[in-house]
C-alpha cells in the first residue's frame, strides 16, 4: 500500500513580547492525508472558533497548504483538517518554528517537534502531576495524624517544600514565556498547612486560595482552555461538600468579580462552574447556566438549547421550589404522600436498613425529632430498601417513631429518581408550605436549620 503524505506550512506574522515584526511558522507531515482544507481554531467558551483556513494544494511530495494571520497573540490553539474534535492543541506565538508529525485520521495525537515552548509545557505538566500526587499523599497523612493528635512538624515541612517546588516551576515557565506561567498557575493550588490553620475550615482555605497564583484578568486567559477546566474542578470540589448555597455563590463570586462581563475569560469561567456543579449542586448549576444564557445569547444555539432543557429538568428540585409530591406505601400497607404533611416543617430522610452511615445517624435524628416534634417538626423516612422485613426490623431496632414509606425498589425507587438521590444518607428539608429550603444537611447544620424554621434554639451538643 502506498503512503500519502500531507505537508503543510503556516507563515504567521507575529510580534513577540518586546519585539516587533517577528514571524513564526508551523510545518507538518502526516500519513494518509485526505484533507482538502486545513483549519486553525481558538477556544471561545464552549466552542472552537475557526481563525483561518486554507485549501490544500497538491505538490510532488503529496499535499501542501499555507495561510497567514495579520497577528495572533501567544497562546493555545487547535490545528486540524476536519471536525474540531480531531484537532491538536498547540502552543503558538513563542517559537519561530513548530513542526507536527502524525496521522491525519488521528490529528489530535500529532507529535509536536522543534518547539521549546511546547516541550517546556509538556515537561511542566508531568512535574506538576508528580508534585500534586505527592501533595495529596502528604495531605492525607497530615489529616489522619491531626485527627489523632500526632506530631505534624515533619508533614508541614514536607508540604511546604512541595509548595516551594510548585512556585519554582512557575518561575521556570515565566522565563520561557509569561503565557506558560499563567497556564500552569491554574494548576498550582498550594497546600500551605501553616496558613491553612488560620482558617475556620479546610473548605474555606481551598475556596479562598484556589486561584491565588493566577491573575485571572490577564488577557492571556481569554482563550486558554485550562480556564474552563480549572473552574470546573473548583466547582466539583465545592459540590462534594455540604455548604449553604449563599456560601458557595460567595466563594465563586470572589473569583469572578474582577473579570470583564461579558468577556471570554468570564464565559469560560461560568461554563466551567456550571459543568462542575451539574449533578453535585444543582442550585449552583442553574445559577451559572442561566447566567451564561443571559449574558451570551446566541453563542452556541445547539448547546444553549440543551442547557435550557437541563435547567428546566432540575428546577423542580431547586431551593425555593415546591417539593415534588410522592405517595408511597407505608409499612402497614397504607400509603402516604408528602403533600399530606403540609403545614409542618418536614425532613425527607432518605436511608436504608443496609446503609451503615444512615443507621449511625439515626440516634441524632431521633434526638432532634424528640426535641422539635411538638413544635411542628415531622420526619418522613424514605427507605431505599428492597427487603420488607429488613426495612421494618430496622425501624424497630433503631426506635424510629416518625412516618416511613418505601416502594422497596432500592435505587430504582421512584423517590430516589424524582429527588435525584445518588447516595445515602441524604436529606431534603421542607418548610410549612412544602417548599425546599435545604438539601444534604446533616448533624449540627441540619439541627440549626430546623431550629431556625421553627423559631427555636438549636440543640446543645
Amino acid at each position: 500500500m502506498s503512503r500519502l503524505y500531507c505537508l503543510f506550512l503556516f507563515c504567521i506574522p507575529f510580534a513577540l513580547v518586546g519585539q516587533t515584526g517577528s514571524q513564526f511558522s508551523v510545518q507538518g507531515r502526516f500519513d494518509a492525508c485526505e484533507a482538502d482544507t486545513i483549519r486553525l481554531f481558538f477556544l471561545d467558551g464552549i466552542s472552537l472558533r475557526q481563525a483561518a483556513a486554507t485549501p490544500v494544494q497538491q505538490d510532488p511530495t503529496g499535499k501542501f497548504f499555507a495561510f497567514s494571520f495579520q497577528s495572533v497573540p501567544p497562546g493555545f490553539y487547535f490545528i486540524g483538517g476536519g471536525a474540531p474534535i480531531n484537532t491538536r492543541m498547540v502552543l503558538l506565538g513563542i517559537d519561530s518554528l513548530v513542526f507536527l508529525k502524525g496521522t491525519y485520521q488521528a490529528f489530535y495525537q500529532a507529535e509536536i517537534l522543534y518547539s521549546t515552548a511546547n516541550d517546556a509545557w509538556n515537561n511542566a505538566l508531568k512535574i506538576s502531576q508528580q508534585l500534586q500526587t505527592q501533595t495529596n499523599q502528604l495531605n492525607q497523612q497530615y489529616q489522619r495524624q491531626k485527627s489523632t493528635g500526632q506530631e505534624l512538624g515533619h508533614l508541614i515541612d514536607g508540604l511546604n517544600r512541595l509548595d516551594q517546588q510548585k512556585l519554582s516551576l512557575l518561575d521556570s515557565l515565566e522565563r520561557v514565556h509569561p503565557v506558560l506561567r499563567q497556564a500552569m498557575a491554574l494548576r498550582s493550588y498550594l497546600a500551605q498547612p501553616v496558613v491553612q490553620q488560620r482558617y475556620q475550615s479546610e473548605v474555606a482555605f481551598f475556596a479562598d486560595t484556589y486561584f491565588a497564583q493566577s491573575d485571572l484578568t490577564d488577557p492571556a486567559y481569554q482563550h486558554m482552555p485550562l480556564v474552563q477546566e480549572s473552574f470546573q474542578s473548583f466547582a466539583k470540589t465545592l459540590a462534594a461538600v455540604t455548604l449553604p448555597l449563599d456560601s458557595v455563590l460567595a466563594y465563586c463570586r470572589s473569583w469572578l468579580e474582577d473579570l470583564p462581563v461579558p468577556g471570554p475569560t468570564h464565559k469560560m469561567a461560568i461554563l466551567g462552574l456550571s459543568a462542575g456543579f451539574n449533578g453535585g449542586n444543582d442550585d449552583a448549576f442553574v445559577q451559572y447556566a442561566e447566567e451564561y444564557l443571559r449574558l451570551y445569547p446566541g453563542d452556541n444555539p445547539e448547546f444553549s438549547e440543551s442547557l435550557r432543557g437541563e435547567i428546566n429538568t432540575k428546577k423542580s428540585l431547586l431551593i425555593g421550589a415546591v417539593a415534588p409530591d410522592l405517595k408511597l406505601p407505608t409499612p402497614d400497607g397504607d400509603s402516604l404522600g408528602i403533600s399530606e404533611l403540609r403545614g409542618q416543617v418536614v425532613l425527607l430522610d432518605f436511608w436504608a436498613s443496609w446503609c451503615r452511615p444512615c443507621r449511625m445517624e439515626n440516634p441524632r435524628v431521633k434526638r432532634m425529632y424528640d426535641q422539635y416534634h411538638r413544635q411542628g417538626f415531622e420526619i418522613l423516612g424514605v427507605s431505599l430498601d428492597r427487603n420488607r422485613s429488613s426495612w421494618e426490623q430496622a425501624i424497630i431496632d433503631d426506635d424510629l417513631p416518625w412516618f416511613h414509606v418505601s416502594d422497596l425498589k432500592q435505587w430504582q425507587s421512584v423517590a430516589s429518581k424524582t429527588y435525584k438521590v445518588g447516595s445515602i444518607p441524604h436529606t431534603v428539608l421542607l418548610d410549612r408550605d412544602g417548599r425546599i429550603v435545604a438539601k444534604g444537611l446533616r448533624g449540627a447544620a441540619l439541627e440549626a436549620k430546623v431550629a431556625e424554621l421553627l423559631d427555636q434554639q438549636p440543640l446543645e451538643e
